[in-house]
C-alpha cells in the first residue's frame, strides 16, 4: 500500500521537515558524540581527535558550494529535491556500512576520517536539499513553526545519534531488557541501530513525497532575443525609488546589478545550434537569477547584512558557558546536566517561538525576541559584577602561584627522590586508595553551594528560552525572502553566513574575557547583539526572490520597445 503524499497537507509537511532534520542530527550526533568518545577510551591524543571532529564540520561550513548543484541538477521524475534527499541519504547508509567493520581505534584513524568526511559531505548536501524543499512547499504561515520543528529535530536526532548510542554501550540497568543490553553493547553493534533510524525516515516519510515538477520557458531563439534584450536594457537601470535605501547602499545594489549583467551577457550564447549553448543560457539564467534574489532588492540585500550580525546576545551558548561554569566551581556532571535541560528547554522553546511568530508576524515577534535575549545575559553580568568575578587577574595570579609552587615542587621532588631510592617503585605502583577517586558532588549539592552558581543556572535557563523563541523564527524570515527558483543557494548562503557570525564572534569574545573579564564580555554582547534590531524595518516588504528588479525590468523593456 502506498504512502500519502506528506506534502499534500499542512501537518503532513510539518512533520515531514521535523524527521528530515532528525536525519541530519542523528549521523552529526553518532560521529561527533559516540565515535569522539570511543576514540578517547581508545587512548588517541588530543590532535587527532581534534583533526577529526574537523573533518566532521569541515562540509558544513562549505555546503554553500553544492547548493548550484542541487538546484541545476535535478530529476521531475524523482522529484527536484527528493531525489537528492534520496541519494544523499542512501549514501550515508552506504558510508556508515562501509565504517562498521573496523574499530574505533588509533590504527583505523585515518581510514575512519576520510570516510566519515565523505559521510558528512553526504548529510550537508542532504541538508542543502531539505532547506530547498522547505522554501518551495512551506506556506508563509507554516515557517516559523516549520523552522521550530525543524531545528528541534535536529537537536533530538543530535541525541539519538550521540547519547542514545552510549547508552547501548555503556548498558542500561532495566531488568526486563535482554542481557546483552544491561552489560552493553560493542560499539560496532551500534551501526545497525543508527542505519536503521535513518532509514526509517528514507522510507516512511523522504520516499512518498511527491513534488510539483519545476518547469522553465522553452529554449529557442526568440527566447534568446527576449532575454539578451532585457540584459541590454539593464545598463541604465537605477534603483526603484520604492526600494530606496539610506546612506550607500542604493548605489551599491544598482553597481551589482549593472555588474552582474554583464556577466551574464558574457555568459550568454549567440545561439543554440548546440547542446553545450543551451547548457550556457541555462547557467547565464541561474546566475541571473541567483544574483538578483540576493542583492536585487532591499529586502533581499537587508537580509544579507542581518544574517552578518550577532542574532541578539550569544555570550551564554557559546565558549564563554563552559568557562564561567568551571570558575564557579561547576563539576563535569553539573555542566553536562546544563547542556541536556538546556537542550531540552531549548528545542522546546523553538517550536513555541515558531507558533506565536506565524500568528502574530515573524518581524515583530523577532524584534521582542532579540531584545529579551539580552535580559538574562545583562542579569547575569550583574550578579557576575556583585560577586567580584573579574577573572582576568585571578588568572594572572594563579598563573604566578602555579609557576612558584611548580618550581618547588619540582626541587622537592628532586631531593626526595635522591634520599628515597624507593620512591619511584612506588610511583609505578600506585595505591589502591589512589586509583579509586570518590567522585566529586555536584555543586548544589555541597553545604558551601556559592549563590552565584543558582543566579548562572537561572540565567542559562532563561537564555536559552529566549534563544530558542528567537532562532526558528529568524530562519522563518530568510525562508520567507529566499526565491525558490535558487533557494538551495540563496537560503544556504544566508545559513553559512550564520555559522560565520558564530565563528567571529567566539574569537572576539575570547579576546575581552582575557582583557576584561566575563562580566564586562557580557555585558558588551547584550549591547551588541541589540543592534540587529535596527535591520528588521526594512525587512517590511514582502520579498519573493527578485521579483521587484524584474518589475522594474519588465516594464522599462516594454516602454522601450513601444517607442
Amino acid at each position: 500500500m502506498a504512502l500519502p503524499n506528506p506534502l499534500a497537507s499542512r501537518w503532513g509537511r510539518l512533520m515531514a521537515f521535523f524527521f528530515l532534520y532528525v536525519t541530519e542530527g542523528i549521523p552529526l550526533g553518532f560521529t561527533a558524540t559516540a565515535m569522539v568518545i570511543q576514540l578517547q577510551n581508545a587512548g588517541v591524543g588530543p590532535f587527532d581527535i581534534g583533526v577529526f571532529v574537523a573533518s566532521l564540520y569541515f562540509p558544513w561550513a562549505w555546503k554553500w558550494v553544492v547548493g548550484p548543484f542541487v538546484d541545476l541538477i535535478y530529476s521531475n521524475r524523482l522529484g527536484a529535491r527528493r531525489g537528492w534527499i534520496l541519494g544523499t541519504q542512501f549514501s550515508m547508509v552506504a558510508t556508515l556500512l562501509v565504517c562498521m567493520p573496523f574499530e574505533v581505534n588509533a590504527e583505523n584513524l585515518q581510514f575512519l576520517t576520510a570516510v566519515i568526511l565523505v559521510h558528512n559531505m553526504f548529510c550537508a548536501t542532504q541538508d542543502v536539499a531539505i532547506d530547498a524543499l522547505a522554501c518551495t512547499v512551506l506556506h508563509e504561515d507554516e515557517q516559523g513553526l516549520g523552522n521550530g520543528l525543524m531545528f528541534a529535530g535536529q537537536k533530538i536526532g543530535f541525541a539519538m545519534g550521540g547519547a542514545c548510542v552510549l547508552f547501548l554501550t555503556e548498558g542500561i540497568d532495566i531488568p526486563w531488557l535482554p542481557e546483552l543490553l544491561q552489560k552493553g553493547l560493542p560499539f560496532q553493534m551500534t551501526y545497525p541501530y543508527v542505519i536503521g533510524c535513518i532509514l526509517a525516515v528514507t522510507f516512511l516519510v523522504a520516499w512518498p513525497i511527491r513534488e510539483e515538477p519545476r518547469e522553465h520557458p522553452p529554449i529557442d531563439s526568440e527566447y534568446l532575443h527576449s532575454y539578451r534584450y532585457r540584459l541590454l536594457a539593464r545598463r541604465a537601470y537605477e534603483f526603484d525609488p520604492d526600494e530606496r535605501f539610506p546612506l550607500f547602499v542604493s548605489d551599491v545594489v544598482t553597481i551589482a546589478a549593472r555588474s552582474g549583467s554583464a556577466f551574464v551577457r558574457v555568459l550568454l550564447p549567440r545561439d543554440l545550434k548546440s547542446k553545450l549553448s543551451q547548457v550556457r543560457l541555462r547557467l547565464a539564467e541561474y546566475v541571473d537569477t541567483a544574483g538578483r534574489s540576493v542583492f536585487g532588492n532591499r529586502v533581499a540585500f537587508v537580509a544579507l547584512l542581518l544574517a552578518l550580525l550577532p542574532p541578539g546576545a550569544m555570550a551564554l551558548d557559546l565558549a564563554l558557558q563552559k568557562q564561567v561554569a568551571k570558575e564557579i566551581g561547576f563539576t563535569d556532571g553539573d555542566v553536562a546536566r546544563i547542556d541536556l535541560i538546556s537542550s531540552i528547554v531549548w528545542s522546546i522553546s523553538c517550536i513555541l517561538g515558531g507558533v506565536i511568530s506565524d500568528r502574530l508576524g515573524h518581524l515583530k515577534c523577532l524584534a521582542v525576541f532579540f531584545l529579551l535575549i539580552s535580559i538574562p545575559t545583562f542579569w547575569c553580568a550583574w550578579r557576575m559584577d556583585e560577586a567580584g568575578m573579574n577573572v582576568p587577574k585571578l588568572v594572572e595570579t594563579a598563573d604566578a602561584e602555579a609557576t612558584e609552587s611548580d618550581g618547588t615542587a619540582v626541587s622537592e621532588a628532586v631531593t626526595d627522590a635522591v634520599d628515597d631510592p624507593g620512591a619511584d617503585e612506588v610511583a609505578a605502583s600506585p595505591t589502591e586508595e589512589q586509583q579509586t577517586k570518590d567522585k566529586e558532588p555536584g555543586i548544589f549539592d555541597r553545604a558551601d553551594t556559592p549563590p552565584m552558581a543558582g543566579y548562572f543556572w537561572w540565567a542559562v535557563m532563561a537564555y536559552m528560552v529566549c534563544q530558542g523563541l528567537m532562532y526558528g523564527t529568524r530562519t522563518a524570515i530568510f525562508m520567507r525572502i529566499a526565491n525558490p527558483d535558487v533557494a538551495a543557494t540563496q537560503f544556504t548562503a544566508y545559513m553559512s553566513m550564520m555559522n560565520l557570525v558564530t565563528s567571529y564572534t567566539a574569537v572576539w569574545q575570547g579576546w575581552t574575557i582575557e582583557r576584561f573579564g566575563f562580566a564586562q564580555t557580557l555585558y558588551i554582547d547584550g549591547f551588541v547583539g541589540l543592534f540587529c534590531i535596527g535591520l528588521l524595518p526594512f525587512l517590511r516588504t514582502k520579498p519573493r526572490g527578485d521579483q521587484a528588479m524584474m518589475d522594474v525590468d519588465s516594464h522599462r523593456g516594454e516602454t522601450e520597445a513601444g517607442a
